[in-house]
């Protein structure tokens, strides 16, 4: 929801570099997600630096939140244990 740089989706999702740089051009390619050069101004999708991402800011689409919201509610839910 917020512009986020790399180093903090990398630092919060424990993802290795190529597999976080795999996943945002995906995310990126199919609209969910904006590129920044800053955290503070416009998107420079689809011109940017897929070779070194750490340089940029990221930030969900509405599309992408849509995306999260659908996925989210199809996950199975586990039950709490029972204590009986």
């Amino acid at each position: 929801m917020y512009v986020e740089p790399w180093d903090r989706l990398q630092r919060e999702t424990g993802l290795l570099t190529g597999v976080l740089r795999a996943d945002l051009t995906t995310m990126i390619s199919h609209g969910l997600v904006d590129v920044f050069q800053e955290e503070e101004g416009a998107p420079t999708t689809p011109f940017f630096d897929a070779d070194n991402m750490q340089g940029f800011h990221f930030q969900s689409t509405h599309k992408g939140v849509k995306a999260l919201a659908l996925a989210t509610a199809k996950e199975p839910r586990m039950m709490p244990p029972n204590d009986e």
